[in-house]
């Protein structure tokens, strides 16, 4: 089985958060693969824009455009074969890693 985490860190190297998701060898697998990376994607979105409740709010005084939001997602997406991406003072990582040996 393998196993995509989404890991945040911090600047000085420590570990925020450790999001997994499981990926299964059948059907579900682009399912499953679509999921961890929208979950990435959302992930940088959030610590450069902040929550949804708070984009709404800078995009109602006008501070952002929903544009910004839309063209720092497409950045993201087309840098995700990268791995990783730095936001303010986080790096925000995807990374595949498997399990042996698996007991079903």
């Amino acid at each position: 089985m393998q196993v995509i985490s989404i890991i945040v860190s911090s600047k000085e190297g420590s570990i925020v958060s450790i999001d997994s998701f499981g990926v299964l060898e059948d059907e579900y697998r682009n399912k499953s693969v679509d999921l961890a990376e929208d979950f990435y994607i959302e992930k940088c979105v959030e610590l450069k824009y902040g929550t949804e409740e708070m984009r709404k709010e800078c995009v109602e005084s006008g501070c952002f455009t929903l544009e910004d939001f839309d063209d720092y997602r497409d950045e993201i997406s087309d840098g995700l074969e990268d791995g990783f991406e730095v936001v303010a003072m986080h790096t925000v990582s995807i990374v595949w890693s498997s399990i042996d040996n698996i007991q079903m």
